[in-house]
């Protein structure tokens, strides 16, 4: 963070972490962080914002934030830059500045989960949520507690979610997340995965370790699609090959056996796959001809091949 300029320590070497943090101090991070221009204070309707001259600080960088619908102020006329940001405001202005700025970055929250949060604030609750559910909370302590939401933010909180953001929005929009696992491509078509590994290995690094934050899957760097199931895992190269890893129960990994694979995996020969998603149990893909295959788990006859025969490796269903 200090070498992109977003953070700078005190003159004593200290950093600080514990400090307090403006909200005029966050506006310029964030717009840093997302490697934003500041704008002309021009039609900035907060009154209690007073240019300086022959520096952008606080004016442009206020302008700029609330340009790209990050703040919206206290009211508004007021955006009270000398308030500390609170834990609740700091999440709210991230989640907005991913979604407007970095669109699908994050995931929509699935509808009945309900996190760490009560539902303390119309506003801010949602957004903690979404926040939490995504991974970018990764690192920090005591935001689960009704009353911690709250609380004044610290520059090292502040430091630490904007580089969960960053860190985020340097992959590209192929993100794929069950409840407790997700999965990522860059746009270099590195494979990235964190969260809960279990004993299978669903991240796919060969381990069974937790990981908390973005952890590179092998070496290779064509992966151009990837599908998060309850405890496995699948990812498409670009020469359409289908690789899978985690939990093989019912066979739901495809690769003829019930075998756990915690590094990606060859599923059979073909090289013309399109499309994977992935249930808690069973599995379905597509290729380029259009049609669809399923395995896995079969009862009520979910892979839908006409039959509730569990199946270990990809059955034709449809041409579509």
């Amino acid at each position: 963070m200090a070498s992109r300029g977003v953070i700078g320590g005190y003159l004593n070497g200290d950093f600080g972490p514990d400090d307090l943090v403006m909200r005029q101090q966050f506006a310029k991070m964030i717009v840093l962080s997302l490697e934003l221009e500041p704008m002309p204070a021009e039609g900035l309707p907060f009154t209690d914002v007073l240019p300086k001259s022959g520096t952008a600080y606080p004016q442009g960088f206020i302008a700029a934030a609330f340009h790209h619908k990050i703040t919206t102020g206290q009211t508004t006329t007021k955006f009270a830059p000398y308030d500390n940001i609170t834990r609740a405001q700091l999440v709210t202005m991230v989640v907005r500045a991913m979604d407007n700025l970095r669109e699908g970055t994050l995931q929509p929250i699935p509808v009945g989960y309900t996190g760490s949060f009560t539902n303390f604030s119309d506003i801010h609750a949602p957004n903690m949520r979404k926040a939490e559910r995504n991974g970018l909370l990764a690192g920090l302590q005591g935001f689960g507690s009704p009353r911690y939401p709250w609380q004044e933010a610290t520059r090292g909180e502040v430091a630490q979610i904007l580089w969960n953001a960053i860190q985020m929005a340097e992959y590209s929009m192929l993100l794929a997340a069950d409840d407790r696992h997700s999965l990522a491509i860059k746009s270099d078509g590195t494979l990235w995965a964190w969260g809960h590994n279990g004993a299978s290995g669903r991240l796919g690094d060969g381990t069974t370790d937790e990981r908390r934050q973005p952890t590179r899957i092998g070496t290779d760097s064509d992966w151009k699609a990837v599908a998060a199931g309850l405890s496995h895992s699948f990812g498409i190269k670009s020469d359409g090959t289908l690789w899978a890893w985690g939990s093989n129960g019912n066979g739901r990994l495809g690769d003829g056996t019930t075998e756990a694979r915690n590094v990606p995996t060859r599923i059979g020969t073909d090289s013309d796959w399109k499309a994977v998603t992935a249930g808690s149990a069973h599995s379905l893909a597509m290729k380029s001809d259009g049609s669809v295959w399923g395995w896995g788990f079969n009862g009520s006859g979910r892979v839908g091949d006409g039959t509730i025969q569990e199946r270990h490796a990809p059955v034709l269903i449809a041409d579509f």
